[in-house]
């Protein structure tokens, strides 16, 4: 049986969903969406954490024009507000986003909020069924796993209250 890299794990999340562009979340998820980007022949934008002062003075770099269909690629979702700040950046560039593929989402509300406004979050992994796989496999004790679910239920994001100071929530 061969293995799959992380990478080809999103691919396989990505293969149904409509999309002609892939853009990673800065910085971190930009090899994840690199890679997919080879491996699928899909074009890939970057997406910068703030605006460049010099030459081009683009938040997004890459050809793309408007209405085409972007999916976003992250590596770990908790609030969603960086994968929201890029899907608000790409809509206002005129691109459009329904739809997300990241590594892990740690169920802290982080998806509820993205589809909340619009965006369709599609994970490897959750971070409760990591904590079953490692409890089952003798790994992590019940009381491990019981202290980080209690965590997890006090450390909701699933509303949009935390980000409207900080961020323009474009609706679709």
């Amino acid at each position: 049986m061969s293995q799959l890299s992380v990478a080809q794990h999103l691919e396989k999340l990505a293969k149904d969903i409509n999309h002609e562009l892939l853009c990673g979340v800065p910085y971190a998820a930009l090899p994840l969406a690199a890679v997919m980007s080879v491996n699928t022949n899909t074009p890939m934008i970057m997406k910068r954490k703030e605006t460049k002062m010099y030459a081009t003075k683009r938040i997004l770099e890459g050809i793309f024009e408007k209405n085409q269909k972007c999916l976003v690629v992250e590596d770990v979702v908790t609030s969603g507000g960086s994968l929201m700040e890029t899907v608000s950046t790409l809509r206002s560039e005129g691109l459009e986003v329904t739809h997300a593929v990241v590594v892990l989402d740690r169920d802290q509300g982080g998806a509820t909020v993205l589809k909340q406004n619009g965006i369709q979050v599609k994970s490897i992994f959750t971070l409760t069924g990591l904590l079953r796989i490692l409890n089952e496999a003798g790994k992590i004790s019940d009381e491990t796993v019981d202290i980080i679910l209690e965590h997890i239920k006090e450390c909701q994001f699933n509303n949009l209250d935390f980000m409207k100071d900080n961020l323009e929530i474009m609706s679709v």
